[in-house]
C-alpha cells in the first residue's frame, strides 16, 4: 500500500492564505488502514474522533462516549470489500453530515465516527475545500461532489 493520506476540509478558517493553509474540522480518506473516517481538527484538537467512535465534547472540554466504539477491523473490512468490488472501481462513497453540533462521517452507507461537539471553540460554518497532504506527490480524485444545507430539527 502506497502513501496517500488527504480529506475535505469542512467548517474551516483560511489560516495563511498564500499558502492555502486551513485551521478545522477535516474527514480524512487515505490509501492505507488508520485514517479513513476519522475527524482530524487541523491546528486543533489533531486526531479528535477515531474511526468507530462516538463521542462528545462538552462546553467544560471534557470527552465523553455516546456509545461503545465500533470494530475498526470489521470498518476496515467494509472498507476492503468496497474496494475489491469491480463494480465500484476503486471508488468509495463518503458523505459528511455536520448540522448543528452534530458532526457524522459515512463511507459507503457505514458510519465511521459520530460527536457532537459542544466544545466552545468548534465551529458552526466555514470553509469547504479539498486537501491533497503535504509528502510524497500524490493523486487526489474526487467526483460527484454534492452540498446539500441541512436545518437542524428544534424540539
Amino acid at each position: 500500500e502506497g502513501f496517500g493520506n488527504s480529506g475535505v476540509q469542512y467548517r474551516s478558517k483560511v489560516v495563511k492564505p498564500e499558502y492555502s493553509v486551513l485551521s478545522g474540522y477535516q474527514a480524512d480518506f487515505e490509501v492505507g488502514k488508520t485514517y479513513s473516517g476519522i475527524l482530524y481538527e487541523t491546528r486543533g484538537r489533531g486526531i479528535a474522533v477515531q474511526r468507530g467512535e462516538a463521542v462528545s465534547f462538552e462546553a467544560d472540554g471534557t470527552r465523553k462516549d455516546l456509545e461503545s466504539r465500533r470494530d475498526d477491523k470489521e470498518l476496515q473490512k467494509h472498507l476492503k470489500a468496497v474496494e475489491a468490488d469491480p463494480k465500484k472501481d476503486g471508488w468509495h462513497t463518503y458523505r459528511i453530515v455536520a448540522v448543528g453540533p452534530r458532526l457524522e462521517h459515512w463511507i459507503d452507507g457505514k458510519r465511521m465516527m459520530l460527536t457532537v461537539d459542544r466544545h466552545p471553540k468548534s465551529e458552526a460554518r466555514g470553509t469547504l475545500a479539498l486537501q491533497v497532504h503535504q509528502g510524497p506527490p500524490m493523486t487526489v480524485r474526487v467526483r460527484n461532489l454534492r452540498i446539500a444545507e441541512l436545518t437542524p430539527i428544534t424540539e
